[in-house]
């Protein structure tokens, strides 16, 4: 996303090259140019979360569409690309709180840890897959489904 956001700063640069006037520092100007394409990516990119919330909320529940279907599968091989990266213990407390919905008492009870390191565990485990999945619109899609 850097990179795009860079891309597009000197494409912008590029094409006002003979109208563009700059008074100051070209790396002053550059810098403000960076910020306000940030500004615009994330801008889009929270409307985008907003259409695809306003659309869930629409949906009848129960009422699945093929479009959502081929998401949610995506979204899970996505899911499990990034799982297989973490440790087994990091990714067995992850399964079973996430898709087992196991409280981390339980957890803690099964596989005989204390609830910090579950929490260490949990919180490795999110990190990874926010990293991972790093386009707004898939997690927000992804924490509506889940």
């Amino acid at each position: 996303m850097a990179r795009e956001v860079v891309q597009e700063v000197f494409v912008q640069l590029w094409e006002r090259r003979h109208t563009l006037l700059i008074r100051g520092r070209l790396g002053h100007y550059l810098h403000g140019m960076a910020r306000n394409q940030i500004y615009h990516v994330l801008n889009r990119q929270s409307r985008t979360a907003c259409y695809i919330a306003q659309a869930a909320q629409q949906q009848p529940e129960g009422e699945e569409t093929t479009g959502q279907q081929i998401a949610f599968e995506e979204a899970m091989q996505l899911i499990e690309q990034h799982l297989t990266t973490l440790g087994e213990t990091t990714r067995r407390v992850f399964l079973m709180s996430r898709f087992e919905g196991l409280s981390v008492a339980q957890i803690a009870q099964v596989l005989t840890i204390s609830p910090k390191t579950l929490e260490y565990h949990i919180t490795k485990a999110l990190k990874t897959l926010r990293l991972g999945l790093s386009d707004l619109a898939l997690v927000t899609l992804l924490v509506e489904i889940m």
